[in-house]
């Protein structure tokens, strides 16, 4: 109960201590005659002073409106009654500390340390002047001493006020509004997590979030309705933006009865500022956007104006605060715009894999199955048995036909890191190339080739690749495999007997792309795997020089 009335702090707790201070003022001076005697006067003004102080706590208690208009002059008429105060004590020894420390602190509190500081010296003046003069006056010398002091303990507590006032902790707001952002599962913009967090950290009845995207035109309306996400695509014809004033991107409080808005100064920590044409009039009526705080939301992709109705206690204090939960909002959008740019990049580099792993298995093998059953014509003319060609192939389209299979499941269950030795699955892979291009394989290896599944399959596809290239382009009939392994790397020399490229001489990756002669699908792949690739190639044939890390791969 109590933490609820004092929601609207600043506000509240200096108009209800003002009214404490000025009973309390009231009572002690009708209480200590000796020191301000019987003059009508200044139980007059004090008394005036405690009707003004209940006047304002009865007009600020519940609107941030008057709350802020009444600001500068409630704080003005302090610094007064400090003044008459100090005006008919007597000697430096009175009431003025109480009042002096609260005057620093309703500044501090408020506003910043330069309005801080300004009541600070202005009570000083007050303070020195007024006894000054009369110890003047009244030639008392010995009160001399007793001056200095007290204005060097009212100095000492200026300081010590303004510190304090300038650092005082909003930590319970402010952690509340900088909480973690919650995670989010879809790259769609998670509008509901949004308006729920929203309405958690402002503790607001009603939240309502009116978004574009930047290459988007249409206005979106989000709002969380019994529990559910309702989201409405707005024409850009009938809400032009901006939908809100131009107040340099900051959050601002609003009042649409009488269109009137207030926002944080340009000096930040300064007075607020009072402004008008605060939102969309029709935009503000369609969606009954009555009093509350505006929350600019500024993401990468996404804009938007979030309104919080319903607001217990809102004041100009809450705007201090509301950028961090803007950030927030910008941070989740941001997450979702970032999450559906990860799911393109990962569909474009699986359509990659997908085409290299076509064209260098399922492309290659067909290309092979014609190259022998052009062979096998020949074979047929020549009047030779036909069968055991014919069984071969069939044995090699089945074997293929296991490996697509085998490519499938692979998708499906994720890349295979089971360690693996290269050195009997590349015999394999030797056998398989000589029955289908006609073409001799010698192999030098190391003792030991440790690599896993999935790089195994690259590096096999990288040397189909290579022996297709050298018998359909080049004519080889000899391809030579060259394979080591040290603690860092793989070397990969492939070598063939063909024509060559047309352009003779020794490529790296940059001349190879400024020259247009890469093995594209070669490339990638050893790209893919964090290698480089060096072609050497001229009339007795070409060689590709590969070096691969020895670590795990992506």
């Amino acid at each position: 109960m109590l933490a609820h009335a004092f929601r609207h702090r600043s506000g509240r707790v200096i108009a209800l201590s003002r009214l404490i201070l000025a009973v309390a003022l009231l009572l002690g001076t009708w209480l200590d005659v000796t020191r301000f005697g019987e003059r009508a006067s200044i139980y007059a003004l004090l008394g005036i002073y405690l009707v003004w102080s209940a006047i304002v706590l009865g007009i600020t208690w519940s609107s941030w409106w008057r709350d802020h208009k009444l600001a500068v002059i409630a704080h003005a008429i302090d610094i007064g009654a400090f003044g008459v105060i100090v005006f008919y004590t007597e000697g430096t020894n009175s009431p003025i500390y109480t009042l002096f420390v609260f005057l620093i602190l309703s500044a501090a509190i408020r506003w910043s340390w330069r309005e801080t500081a300004m009541t600070a010296t202005i009570v000083l003046m007050f303070f020195v002047g007024t006894h000054g003069t009369a110890i003047l006056f009244e030639d008392a010398n010995e009160e001399w001493a007793v001056l200095v002091l007290s204005t060097a303990y009212l100095i000492m507590l200026s300081v010590l006020l303004m510190w304090f006032g300038s650092n005082q902790p909003r930590a319970p707001r402010a952690w509340r509004m900088a909480e973690s952002v919650p995670e989010i599962g879809s790259a769609a913009a998670p509008l509901q997590q949004i308006l729920e967090l929203a309405q958690r950290q402002l503790q607001a009845d009603r939240v309502v979030l009116a978004w574009w995207q930047r290459e988007e035109p249409w206005l979106n309306v989000s709002e969380i309705v019994q529990g559910s996400l309702e989201t409405q695509r707005l024409d850009p014809d009938d809400y032009v933006l901006p939908i809100v004033a131009d107040v340099r991107g900051e959050p601002f409080l609003f009042d649409m009865a009488h269109d009137r808005g207030l926002c944080r100064s340009e000096m930040k920590d300064g007075l607020p500022e009072i402004f008008y044409h605060v939102i969309n009039p029709a935009l503000a009526r369609a969606f009954d956007l009555g009093e509350g705080m505006a929350i600019r939301v500024r993401a990468r992709e996404y804009r938007g104006e979030l309104f919080a109705m319903g607001i217990a206690g809102l004041c100009a204090e809450d705007l201090w605060d509301a950028d961090l939960l803007g950030e927030n909002i910008s941070r989740l959008f941001d997450r979702a715009a970032m999450l559906a740019v990860s799911e393109e990049a990962a569909v474009a580099r699986a359509k990659a894999s997908l085409a290299r792993d076509l064209h260098d298995s399922v492309v290659q093998v067909l290309a092979g199955t014609s190259f022998r059953l052009e062979a096998l014509r020949s074979w047929i003319k020549a009047g030779r048995d036909a069968d055991p060609e014919i069984n071969a192939l069939k044995a090699e389209l089945s074997n293929e036909q296991r490996k697509v299979r085998d490519f499938i499941a692979g998708l499906r269950s994720g890349r295979d890191v089971s360690p693996v030795d290269l050195r009997a699955g590349m015999r394999r892979l030797a056998e398989e190339l000589k029955a289908r291009w006609n073409i001799e394989c010698e192999l030098t290896m190391s003792e030991v080739l440790p690599t896993t599944s999935s790089v195994q399959h690259e590096i096999q596809q990288i040397v189909r690749e290579a022996a297709a290239n050298a018998k359909r382009h080049g004519g080889a009939k000899l391809l030579r495999l060259e394979m080591s392994a040290s603690d860092d790397d793989l070397s990969i020399k492939i070598v063939d007997d063909g024509k060559g490229f047309p352009v003779a001489g020794e490529f790296d990756e940059q001349k190879m792309r400024q020259m247009q002669i890469k093995p594209w699908s070669v490339h990638e792949r050893v790209k893919r795997l964090g290698g480089t690739l060096l072609l050497r190639t001229g009339t007795m044939g070409t060689e590709l020089s590969i070096q691969l890390p020895m670590g795990p791969q992506p």
